[in-house]
């Protein structure tokens, strides 16, 4: 898990890490900004979708909704770490809501998955 393999993967990460929202790690990538990520990084179609594949693989990204990535935020983050701090105790099963634009717990667990 999180090993990437082709520096194409990388520098695709690399270009999510830019273009991430602040708090969320959510990347949009309507078809113009796709295809200004493959200019960017002079990479065809299918290069571009083999590294989305890969980073999809290793669990740095995941697909969040049409034309959306998230950012693994155990892996990388950009914003406040008491946000992050929030998300990950909710991805590891301590807290059942949290509201991604402050960080605040909404609703928290009795027990904490071991």
């Amino acid at each position: 898990m999180f090993e990437i393999e082709t520096f194409t993967a990388r520098r695709i990460l690399d270009y999510f890490m830019l273009k991430a929202e602040f708090n969320t790690g959510i990347v949009h990538l309507g078809s113009e900004e796709r295809k200004a990520l493959m200019v960017a990084l002079n990479i065809s179609v299918p290069t571009y979708y083999s590294g989305i594949k890969e980073l999809v693989r290793c669990k740095v990204i995941e697909k969040w909704g049409s034309g959306a990535y998230k950012i693994n935020p155990e892996i990388i983050w950009k914003g406040d770490s008491s946000v992050r701090n929030q998300i990950l105790r909710y991805t590891i099963g301590t807290v059942s809501e949290v509201n991604t634009e402050t960080g605040e717990i909404l609703e928290e667990k009795n027990t904490p998955i071991s």
